[in-house]
C-alpha cells in the first residue's frame, strides 16, 4: 500500500532513470515475498500483479500538460488485486500468476491460481528452474538447450515431449483449474522462451487458454479487434540507402550495436508474398501497405499508431535471445532494448556506411523505440519476423520487442519464439486475417490459423526440360511450424 501510493503520487514526476531506481530498491521486498508460497496466496498474487504493472510504466513517456485524472487514469492498472481480477473473470474462467522466487539457493517457478468459484488465490509450486532446464526431452537435449537451440529437428523434439505437460501442469495445478473453460496465465521466467499453452495435458485441450502480460488485463474492458484498417510492411529493400531529416529519439545504442555485426540482410520474398496475398485479401481502400524502399524507420513510425491492424515481415534479431540473465540492470543504461530490433528500408546500406551519422533514421527499429511511441490506438501487431517474441529474460520480465511494444500501448501482439518458415508464415497469416474478417475473436482467429495450418498440404510443380516435372510435397504437421508463433493478450 506504501509503495502504491508512493508511484501514485511520484511516478508522473519522476525520469524513467528515477523510475528504475525506485524499483531496484522495491524489487528484493517483492522477492522475498514470494517465498511465503502457500502461506499468503491472496498477497503474493496482488505483490505479482504489482510488480507487473510497475514494470510496464519504467519506459512511459507522460506527457506535458496531463491532468491529475489522465495522470491517475495513467497509472490505474498499479492499484488492481486479486478481488477485481476475480470479479471481472468470466463465470468460467481461471487465471494463472506464474512466478519465479528463490527458495533455499535455487530458483523456483510456482503459480498462483485464482479460480473464479474459489473464494481466494491458492499456490502451487511447479518445479525448481534447474530440474526443470536439465530436464531431458530426446536423446540428451536438455530443455534448456532444446530452448535455445536454432534446429527446427530440437523444437519438435520439446513440443512433442510426453513429460513436459505433466511437470508443467502438475496434478495440483489442474486440481485448482477445476472445470474451468478458460485459463488465463501470465508468465515469468523461463516461460517467456516457452509456448506452455501449446504445451499441455488432453485435459486441458479442450479449454481455451490465453497468454497475458498479466492478468491484471482481465480487469480492463475489452473491445473486439477492429478490422477497418491496417498497415503492412515487408518485401523490404535493406540495401538502398535513406535521405530522411533526422530524427529526434534515434536509438544510436541499437546502430552501434547492430553496425558492429556485420550482417547481410538478404531480400524476403516470402516477406512479399505474405503482404501482397493478405493485402488482396483485404482488399480494403483504408489500408496501406509499405514495401520496398518505402517501408522506412521514419515512415513506419510516423504511421503506427494511426492503423488499428499492424503487420510488419522483415527481419528480426536479438542478440541474446538465448540468454536467461538473473541480474537487475534499469533499462536506460541496458542494451538489451537496444538489441531486439527489426530491420527495415535501408537498414544494411546504413550499416555498412561508416560515415553514417547516427541521428538520421538508420533502418533500425529498436524495442527501445517502440517504447516511447504511443501506439495506444493500436489493436493488434503481427511481428512476422525471426525470433520476435524473444528478449534477454531478468527477474524483470523480457526485455525485448513485445516489451516495447507494450509499453507503448498496443493491445496485443503475434510474435515468433524461433526461425519461421517463408510459407507457412505466409498460411498462418493469410488465414489469421480471414478469420478476423469473417467475424471471429482475435483468439479465436489465431487458434483456429494454427489449427488450420497444422492439417496444410503444399504442392509445388519445377517444370524440367526434357524431363518429368518435379512436385515437392510439403506438410505443416510439425511443431517447428504450427508452434513458432504466440498470441500475447489477445482477449476480447
Amino acid at each position: 500500500t506504501i509503495s502504491r501510493d508512493y508511484i501514485d503520487k511520484h511516478f508522473v514526476q519522476m525520469s524513467e532513470s528515477q523510475r528504475e531506481q525506485y524499483w531496484m530498491a522495491e524489487q528484493p521486498f517483492v522477492t522475498d515475498c514470494f517465498r511465503l508460497e502457500d502461506k499468503a496466496p491472496g498477497l503474493l498474487y496482488d505483490v505479482a500483479l504489482y510488480s507487473k504493472a510497475v514494470l510496464l510504466q519504467m519506459g512511459r513517456d507522460f506527457k506535458e500538460g496531463m491532468t491529475v485524472a489522465e495522470k491517475k487514469r495513467a497509472l490505474s492498472s498499479i492499484r488492481v488485486n486479486w478481488q477485481q481480477v476475480r470479479e471481472k473473470m468470466p463465470a468460467s474462467g481461471c487465471a494463472i500468476e506464474f512466478v519465479v522466487y528463490e527458495k533455499q539457493g535455487e530458483n523456483h517457478i510456482g503459480a498462483l491460481v485464482l479460480n473464479k468459484k474459489a473464494l481466494s488465490p491458492v499456490f502451487v509450486e511447479i518445479e525448481s528452474l534447474e530440474k526443470l532446464k536439465s530436464l531431458e526431452i530426446d536423446n540428451g537435449i536438455t530443455l534448456a538447450t532444446a530452448v535455445s537451440s536454432t534446429k527446427h529437428e530440437d523444437k519438435d523434439a520439446l513440443y512433442q515431449c510426453p513429460l513436459l505437460p505433466e511437470l508443467i501442469w502438475n496434478e495440483q495445478l489442474l486440481k485448482a483449474i477445476g472445470e474451468s473453460d478458460k485459463v488465463y496465465f501470465a508468465p515469468d521466467g523461463l516461460f517467456h522462451q516457452l509456448a506452455v499453452e501449446y504445451l499441455v495435458p488432453d485435459t486441458l485441450r479442450t479449454k481455451s487458454i490465453y497468454r497475458l502480460t498479466s492478468t491484471r488485463l482481465l480487469v480492463e474492458d475489452s473491445k473486439k479487434v477492429r478490422t477497418d484498417k491496417m498497415l503492412m510492411c515487408g518485401g523490404v529493400d535493406y540495401a538502398v540507402g535513406q535521405n530522411s531529416p533526422s530524427a529526434p529519439g534515434n536509438d544510436e545504442q541499437a546502430y552501434t550495436i547492430m553496425s558492429a555485426k556485420g550482417m547481410a540482410l538478404y531480400y524476403l520474398n516470402g516477406s512479399k508474398a505474405e503482404i501482397d496475398s493478405i493485402e488482396v485479401l483485404r482488399h480494403n481502400k483504408a489500408d496501406l501497405t509499405l514495401r520496398a524502399d518505402s517501408a522506412t524507420e521514419s515512415i513506419l513510425r510516423s504511421l503506427l499508431g494511426k492503423y488499428h491492424l499492424v503487420l510488419i515481415s522483415t527481419h528480426g534479431y536479438f542478440a541474446e535471445a538465448a540468454t536467461m540473465g538473473t541480474d537487475i540492470r534499469p533499462a536506460s543504461t541496458d542494451t538489451q532494448l537496444s538489441q531486439s530490433c527489426l530491420f527495415l528500408a535501408g537498414a544494411e546500406a546504413n550499416m555498412r556506411n561508416r560515415q553514417f551519422d547516427m541521428s538520421m533514421p538508420d533502418g533500425i527499429l529498436s524495442a527501445r523505440e517502440l517504447a516511447t511511441m504511443d501506439l495506444s490506438n493500436v489493436d493488434l501487431v503481427s511481428l512476422s519476423a525471426c525470433q520476435s517474441g524473444l528478449g534477454y529474460v531478468t527477474t524483470d520480465g523480457v526485455f525485448g520487442l513485445q516489451r516495447g511494444l507494450k509499453t507503448a500501448g498496443v493491445k496485443a501482439v503475434i510474435a515468433s519464439l524461433w526461425e519461421v518458415d517463408d510459407q507457412a508464415t505466409i498460411t498462418l497469416m493469410t488465414n489469421l486475417y480471414r478469420n478476423l474478417q469473417n467475424g471471429k475473436s482475435l483468439h479465436e482467429a489465431f487458434t483456429a490459423a494454427r489449427s488450420t495450418l497444422e492439417k496444410t498440404v503444399v504442392q509445388k510443380t519445377y517444370p524440367r526440360k526434357g524431363v518429368a516435372d518435379l512436385v515437392v510435397t510439403k506438410e505443416y504437421n510439425l511443431p517447428r511450424f504450427y508452434d513458432a508463433f504466440i498470441l500475447i493478450d489477445g482477449i476480447e
